[in-house]
């Protein structure tokens, strides 16, 4: 590498260590306005989801709900055909 090559990344490097503090204050504003705006969309994210878990949970609750509704009734149905005469078997009394 030439001297004239080492002078040119000298004077680059000095110059990048004297300006990124000034870069870095000026671009501080946005940084800050970056990480506000992903906080904001994290937070409705994680609203989105619990309102989606929510959801779900009733409506397993109500799938719950009907099974055992239908088994109930399938039950009842079962013991009424059990107990009415006409459901005892030829020859035996009811």
């Amino acid at each position: 590498m030439s001297i004239a090559r080492y002078l040119v990344a000298a004077v680059a490097g000095a110059a990048a260590v004297m300006i990124a503090p000034k870069l870095a204050q000026k671009g501080r504003p946005a940084a800050k306005k970056t990480l506000k705006l992903a906080m904001v969309a994290a937070y409705e994210a994680q609203v989105k989801v619990a309102q989606a878990a929510e959801g779900l949970d009733d409506l397993m609750a109500e799938a719950k709900a009907e099974l055992i509704a239908e088994g109930l009734a399938a039950a009842a149905a079962e013991a009424a055909s059990a107990s009415s005469p006409e459901a005892a078997p030829a020859g035996q009394p009811g």
